[in-house]
């Protein structure tokens, strides 16, 4: 969890927005004052109390999704203290923090590119440049910024002279061109002085494309961060390392959205590069292990050292999102051989191995690859659907009624919207075939209840006042746990807005467009994405990139700058085209006629 405000001359004040109105001074010598669209905050997350007793590195982060470190002789005066970074260094001694820009800093293949901010594949005129870097902080002391490359060669450095007298930010103009291949980003306090630093934040300067084109080129950028260079299998969360956990549901889900972005008219992406990411999953998904048919829900190693992870399962909601997802890109790239390869690996489901007594499917199988897990998608919702339309796929038997048709669990935004990331069908009023469900009467109700939550639970709230909305489930707040927080759970504490974008379709396009201005402002949805998690206050986020909801955000947005620019969906249609997954969803719909 990362606490932002800080008091300051008797007002709360946010950190890292573009609307922050403090006294400010130019860095000595500066370039002219360059004009920003955005300010993206770079603390990370895990500070501890004391510095020289650090918590897990899996925990240390930054906004960017990478990792940070203290340097120096005197680095054990490093503390955080309210909200802030203090040090005391003594004469003859310093002490600082740097930030890897671009992955793990060991990771030197990776750096930064100030004029194309986001990764490499994505269009020129896309892009957004890192412009300008601005400092928040008070004391008496000689500091030092500095950008290195990854060999260590200075790009950049700034001495500033902070006393009390001065104001506390400063904001220095960057010769962008220089800082083609940016990896750290560090400060460094010489001694004697004394510090406390509250912010340090980069100027973003964004392409001009609106606020919903730029949520969606932010929301792809974020999860390509979680995209091996070498393509393969997505990270499941950007600052860990290659190989230590991947998640084959954000995978399949990762592929479908750059082939999507790859589409004509928005070419956000070139269509090789989607097409090579999706050749590189379907390879490694054809030699990683399945039990019963089904691939793992996570999956550890690089190259031909893949397996599942340890004390995970071999998941149908997992391989129901992967194989929907990869047979849609397979369609709208017109690859028959790859559809004919995943098609083969779908038949290879045994689905009536997986179905329970109870008549409903089952979670899966444990890591033996051979135990039943003995949970089942009894509950209605997106995830039922599409595990039922795998095991149609595969020729399964019809599975029983869900239980509490058209509620989903606890009111949890995902669930609701997740099977209309991929298919057209649920936008129907009519009731579907297994439940009588009225899916888009049922999702419009859930959506007013998620909106209508907000004001009633919080009504002095900055998200409630703006409009912003997304009680459904992921990171939580502190970090060390996944958290469900539906518009049902009373004890409900923190947002997990993805559900805004994956609803936002559904609430009309440019219904949302106001509340995602705020929260781009606020620093809920910065230049690196939108956040995990926030409190209903707006104070605290969890800034952590994780590739499933960032998948989520993607599609969701894709679907609305769809239907805002008034061009074709091409998942929809892939979706309307392709008679595998029309078979998939004929347990719902069996009426469904198949597109050209």
């Amino acid at each position: 969890m990362v606490t932002f405000p800080f008091d300051l001359s008797g007002l709360r004040v946010w950190l890292g927005l573009a609307a922050l109105v403090l006294s400010e001074v130019a860095c000595p010598g500066a370039l002219a004052r360059p004009s920003v669209d955005q300010w993206q905050c770079l603390w990370g997350n895990g500070w501890p109390s004391s510095l020289g007793d650090p918590q897990g590195a899996d925990r240390r982060y930054t906004h960017l999704g990478t990792d940070w470190g203290w340097m120096g002789p005197a680095a054990d005066s490093l503390r955080m203290v309210d909200g802030m970074i203090s040090v005391h260094v003594p004469a003859g001694r310093w002490a600082g923090i740097w930030h890897s820009l671009a992955g793990m800093q060991r990771e030197t293949n990776l750096s930064m590119d100030a004029q194309a901010l986001w990764p490499a594949d994505i269009a020129s005129d896309w892009q957004s440049q890192w412009v300008a870097l601005r400092m928040v902080a008070r004391g008496r002391a000689k500091v030092k910024l500095e950008i290195k490359s990854a060999t260590s060669a200075l790009l950049w450095e700034q001495w500033l002279e902070v006393d009390p007298s001065s104001p506390p930010q400063r904001i220095c103009s960057l010769p962008v061109a220089a800082l083609r291949a940016a990896k750290t980003l560090s400060w460094v306090v010489e001694g004697p002085g004394q510090l406390e630093v509250q912010s340090v934040d980069l100027g973003l300067r964004h392409a001009a494309q609106g606020v919903a084109p730029q949520v969606l080129v932010m929301s792809l950028a974020k999860l390509l961060r979680c995209a091996p260079a070498q393509g393969g299998w997505f990270k499941d969360r950007a600052h860990w390392p290659q190989g230590a956990m991947a998640s084959v549901s954000a995978t399949g889900l990762g592929v479908l959205a750059a082939v999507a972005c790859a589409q004509q008219p928005l070419c956000i992406l070139p269509l090789r590069h989607a097409k090579r990411c999706f050749d590189e999953v379907l390879l490694q998904a054809r030699h990683v292990d399945r039990a019963l048919g089904l691939l793992p829900h996570f999956v550890q190693g690089v190259g031909q050292a893949q397996r599942i992870h340890p004390g995970t399962e071999f998941s149908t909601v997992d391989s129901a999102l992967f194989f929907q997802a990869m047979l849609l890109a397979a369609e709208m790239l017109g690859d028959k051989p790859g559809k004919d390869q995943l098609e083969v690996m779908v038949r290879q489901v045994q689905a009536s191995h997986l179905l329970l007594k109870e008549g409903w499917y089952g979670h899966g199988v444990k890591e033996d690859g051979q135990s039943l897990l003995p949970y089942s998608w009894a509950d209605w919702g997106g995830e039922t659907v599409l595990v039922n339309g795998l095991m149609a796929m595969a020729g399964g038997p019809k599975p029983s009624r869900a239980r509490n048709p058209g509620q989903v669990w606890q009111g949890t935004g995902f669930i609701g919207e997740l099977q209309s990331l991929l298919h057209p069908d649920f936008d129907q009023s009519m009731p579907d075939a297994l439940d009588g469900v009225n899916w888009l009467a049922a999702r419009r109700s859930l959506l007013a209840q998620q909106r209508a939550a907000m004001p009633a639970r919080w009504p002095q709230s900055q998200l409630a006042q703006a409009g912003v909305f997304g009680l459904s489930a992921g990171e939580a707040l502190s970090g060390d746990a996944y958290r469900v927080n539906g518009s049902e759970r009373p004890g409900a504490e923190e947002l997990h807005p993805h559900y805004l974008l994956m609803a936002w379709a559904l609430a009309g396009p440019g219904s949302l467009l106001e509340p995602l201005k705020t929260m781009q402002q606020r620093g809920w949805f910065a230049g690196w994405g939108m956040v995990e998690a926030v409190s209903p206050d707006g104070l605290r986020v969890q800034p952590m990139q994780g590739a499933l909801n960032a998948a989520f955000e993607v599609l969701g947005a894709y679907h609305a700058v769809c239907r805002l620019r008034g061009i074709e969906d091409r998942i929809y249609s892939a979706s309307l085209r392709q008679a595998l997954i029309r078979g998939a969803l004929r347990w719902y719909f069996p009426g469904a006629v198949q597109g050209p």
